[in-house]
């Protein structure tokens, strides 16, 4: 079988060793004409899988099936403080393709030395979906969290806090967390379908969270594995900026990147 590498996984949380983790490579291809994503191991795509280093039949098919980001999720300028990289490349697969996104004012994110969720720049910002689908499961009544400076506290009985997972299509889903607690709007529910720019409710810091932020992926499931995984997408355009006093310019078929800003593209 020929399928596209799309990445590579390391199966661990990042406070558990090193030596246990099991390698993953995804790859992906069409079966009976319907796309499919396998995570096989480094050894099976040596031996028994062909495997095509280029993105190129992939970002087409995020194109053509709806599974662009029509929009960031905030209004005016978003800061990825965490974008694709970091700490989430360690999240047991559930995150190496996730954005954490924030509010700067003057070059900060907060006002003071941050100890309250209203110090935040982004603290209650409305949520707005960048993507079209149905909401399958959602959580709004999760208390938010005292943010903590030190990252230091204990978050490990937190779970996902306040979330909305839409279905896109197939086996494609995109989910967003740590909102205010009951921003979520009442309308939403399991089978409300979702337009790219509806509003979702605010941002907060509820679950495993210890500031306030947003954070999103786009997850696949894979029946083999039999969970949710952090897969790649892209923004179809957004204005963006490599820092804050740097020249804004407008990019297309992209993913932004840890220190970026983006803006949408469109008027809001």
């Amino acid at each position: 079988m020929s399928g596209q590498t799309i990445s590579e996984y390391e199966q661990r949380w990042f406070w558990e060793p090193v030596q246990t983790a099991k390698h993953f490579t995804s790859l992906f291809y069409f079966e009976h004409m319907k796309p499919k994503i396998l995570f096989v191991s480094k050894q099976q795509v040596l031996s028994t899988y062909t495997s095509q280093s280029t993105y190129s039949l992939y970002h087409e098919f995020l194109k053509n099936n709806g599974l662009l980001l029509k929009r960031p999720p905030l209004k005016n300028w978003n800061f990825i403080s965490t974008g694709n990289d970091g700490h989430h490349l360690f999240e047991n697969m559930f995150g190496n393709f996730a954005w954490d996104i924030l509010k700067i004012k003057d070059g900060k994110m907060f006002k003071g030395e941050g100890l309250e969720n209203k110090d935040h720049h982004v603290w209650a910002a409305p949520i707005y979906s960048p993507i079209k689908g149905t909401v399958i499961e959602l959580e709004r009544g999760v208390e938010d969290n005292r943010p903590d400076p030190t990252h230091t506290s204990d978050l490990s009985t937190k779970g996902d806090g306040n979330f909305v997972l839409i279905h896109i299509s197939d086996a494609f889903y995109f989910s967003l967390l740590h909102f205010k607690k009951d921003s979520i709007p009442t309308r939403l529910k399991a089978g409300s379908i979702i337009n790219a720019g509806d509003y979702l409710g605010d941002v907060g810091n509820s679950g495993i969270s210890y500031a306030p932020h947003l954070h999103m992926t786009m997850f696949y499931w894979s029946l083999e594995l039999n969970r949710m995984i952090s897969v790649p997408t892209l923004f179809e355009s957004a204005v963006v900026k490599s820092s804050i006093a740097s020249e804004s310019k407008l990019r297309e078929l992209f993913s932004p990147q840890t220190g970026q800003m983006i803006k949408s593209a469109r008027p809001q």
